[in-house]
């Protein structure tokens, strides 16, 4: 999956960067969104668009941090 941006499109569904207001490794918009609105309530009427990882609070809950870490796969 490749990573998707406002001027560059990679993602199955429509321009999910545009749509959900920031870059990410968009499917067919996503099960994530990292790059999302930050809210200092997490919770309220609609949070599709905050930081989202939806297989863990739900995407009706906005994260107030997230942390990526990489490392080298030998």
């Amino acid at each position: 999956m490749k990573f998707s941006t406002r001027d560059n499109d990679n993602d199955n569904g429509e321009n999910c960067a545009i749509n959900w207001n920031g870059a990410w490794w968009f499917n067919a918009c996503f099960q994530s969104h990292l790059n999302g609105h930050y809210y200092t309530n997490p919770t309220g009427a609609n949070r599709w668009d905050g930081i989202i990882w939806s297989d863990w609070k739900g995407a009706s809950y906005s994260l107030k941090f997230t942390e990526m870490k990489i490392h080298r796969n030998n």
